[in-house]
């Protein structure tokens, strides 16, 4: 059975079991038990396997929870609960801190940790059950829980930013998983460094084999997919554990799992529970630290290849012919494959797939939107007239900036930040869609129609909208392209694991390269004019920096005043004040050439940005622990099903 179809036999029997104890008070656990918890199909074989008929296991549920524990919840919270074991007794919950519970079924762990971290703590739950989340919903609106809140999503793919919570817990869910690194490492990454995990599971011991594990139960009754004792301490490892506290330890139970085959001896599983902690280096290192040294000295390497421009293009007479001599439309092919290159590599980054989730936080996408292609061209139209009045081909290369939404840089600032990853990469995977279809309707809207409008100077007739749009086709449209099919194939063929972790930081570098052969170009046919005006590209830099704060301040601000909560609100704030610089660049010398005014104020955006934003990380968490955080209960925009 392949893992589509495991996941989804999973998901349709907790179904079930939530749908009954909603509408008939029954016990979840006997309504699991007596559906074909096990392989054999007949009665007589589910009545051997199951215990006669769907009674309900002591090992398992609610019989584990004491009486004051199921005193402080509502009844149908104790009766969805279909644990092995009670993760209470081993995180050794303190208040203050995050929780997170992975599979969180009918709410009973999330609602009892929200009370063991009190007021000042907070619990989430995460599940791929409808159902389960609605009844959970249900339960801590009558369990009066505030600091609670349940997100749709796998337990492979949290719907929780990096360094998220303190605690992980679990009880009798990852076994049910068939892809169980993803799972380990997604608890790990969402840990605080110094965070611990306590966990209940069904473990089989050492010497059982898969086969073993495979002819004695199914996936959904626990046993299939059990991990051994020493695969488990492995996963753990490899997912970044330094230290366990005392590893896995089995507790007897009456049965130590459910659902074995009718006619054979039960399997000697374990419901263990395990206790362990997190490695103290990692995501609240200094946020220069966590760049790559690529991206940390960027402004090292665009200022060496101005210096190397500069001096080329003193030292190489007729540099300019040269380059002319093969073009691609009006781009000289030298540049035209500088620019793809630059390209490539960022758009290879974008998880497309991500695409099917955009209506998953409407509250948040159509923010995301507004600001991103409404506010975003605008502020910088005026801006640019403001402060460059006397300046119109930098004033007009500052608008195409305007006009270029990040999608490269603004994962590292929303991953540094603890931003939502996934909420993230479906705003940048919008964007770089929505640029095919709005830059050249906005260029001409903000160059030639709104200066009309305001009796302003337009670009020269000389001008053609058309030159944009086939520049930003070519320029974005082949690189995209490329990047899509990369993925898509890339992915299909050797997983996203090794796309993301192996493939990814290979051709990282390509897309610098690309940039800085433009940069030395550019200036190696500009270096009389910089060197002549240097105060030219401080005026340039000027409401560049006057864009990075307005821009990310007042999105952090509406983020917050929405109730989005920090991770979606630092996702929303870095998205709105990045711009991709690399397609600005790549237009105005499309349409302007290489050696244009237009092409000169796009390169000074990359000088500039790591600085700023860098810095902005700093502010962004500053608030976090400066401001106080509320969430709506909305499903996050990438929840996986």
């Amino acid at each position: 059975m392949v893992g589509a179809e495991v996941q989804e036999q999973v998901r349709a029997r907790y179904a079930a079991a939530a749908t009954a104890v909603t509408a008939t008070g029954r016990d979840a656990l006997a309504v699991v038990d007596a559906d074909q918890c096990c392989v054999p199909s007949t009665a007589e074989a589910n009545a051997s396997c199951c215990g006669g008929g769907g009674a309900v296991d002591a090992a398992f549920g609610s019989t584990l929870y004491s009486a004051g524990e199921q005193g402080e919840l509502p009844a149908e919270a104790v009766a969805a609960s279909l644990g092995c074991g009670n993760p209470m007794a081993v995180a050794e919950l303190r208040g203050g801190e995050r929780v997170l519970d992975l599979g969180s079924g009918g709410g009973i762990d999330v609602l009892l940790s929200a009370r063991r971290v009190g007021d000042t703590g907070f619990a989430y739950g995460v599940d791929m059950t409808e159902e389960m989340l609605a009844l959970a919903r249900a339960n801590a609106a009558k369990a009066g829980a505030s600091n609670v809140e349940f997100r749709a999503g796998t337990i492979e793919n949290v719907p929780l930013p990096d360094a998220a919570v303190d605690v992980v817990i679990s009880n009798c869910v990852i076994n049910l998983s068939t892809d169980k690194p993803a799972v380990l490492a997604e608890m790990f990454r969402v840990l605080t460094p110094g965070g611990r995990v306590g966990v209940s599971d069904v473990v089989a011991e050492d010497h059982r084999t898969v086969a073993d594990r495979a002819e004695r139960g199914s996936y959904v009754g626990c046993i299939a997919g059990a991990l051994t004792r020493a695969e488990y301490l492995d996963g753990l490892t490899g997912a970044g554990v330094r230290r366990h506290r005392g590893g896995v330890h089995p507790r007897s139970c009456p049965r130590h799992a459910r659902g074995h085959r009718a006619g054979h001896q039960a399997p000697r599983g374990r419901v263990s529970d395990l206790t362990a902690e997190a490695p103290v280096a990692g995501p609240t290192a200094p946020v220069l630290q966590r760049l790559s040294r690529l991206d940390r000295f960027l402004p090292v390497w665009i200022l060496a290849a101005m210096g190397l421009g500069i001096g080329l293009g003193r030292v190489i007479l007729g540099l300019a012919d040269a380059l002319d001599t093969v073009k691609v439309g009006s781009v000289s092919l030298p540049i035209a494959v500088g620019l793809l290159l630059m390209m490539y590599p960022v758009l290879a980054k974008v998880r497309y797939r991500q695409l099917d989730h955009v209506t998953g936080d409407k509250q948040l996408l159509v923010t995301s939107l507004v600001l991103n292609w409404l506010v975003g061209p605008a502020f910088m139209f005026a801006l640019a007239w403001l402060l460059l009045p006397d300046l119109p081909t930098y004033r007009t290369g500052l608008i195409i900036v305007g006009l270029a939404r990040c999608i490269a840089m603004v994962l590292i600032w929303n991953d540094l930040s603890c931003g939502d990853r996934e909420a993230g990469a479906v705003l940048v995977a919008i964007n770089s869609v929505f640029q095919i279809l709005a830059f050249g309707l906005l260029g001409w809207f903000y160059l030639q129609v709104l200066p009309g409008w305001l009796g302003l100077d337009q670009v020269s007739a000389g001008f053609s909208i058309g030159t944009i749009v086939g520049s930003v086709l070519v320029f974005l449209g082949i690189p995209l392209a490329a990047g899509f099919l990369t993925r898509t194939l890339g992915e299909k063929r050797k997983g996203q694991d090794w796309y993301e972790h192996r493939f990814l930081p290979k051709i990282g570098p390509v897309a610098l390269c690309g940039l800085l052969f433009t940069i030395v170009v550019l200036f190696a046919l500009q270096g009389h004019t910089i060197t002549t005006h240097p105060w030219d590209v401080v005026r340039i830099a000027a409401p560049l920096l006057v864009y990075f704060a307005v821009m990310f301040g007042g999105s952090f601000a509406l983020g917050h005043h929405l109730h989005l909560g920090y991770a979606k609100t630092a996702t929303l704030a870095f998205t709105a004040a990045g711009n991709n610089f690399e397609l600005a660049i790549a237009v105005a010398i499309g349409v302007f050439g290489i050696t244009s005014s237009q092409a000169l104020a796009g390169v000074v955006g990359p000088l500039i940005e790591v600085p700023v934003l860098v810095g902005l990380v700093y502010v962004a968490l500053w608030l976090r622990r400066r401001l106080h955080w509320l969430a709506t209960p909305a499903a996050p925009v990438a929840a996986t099903s």
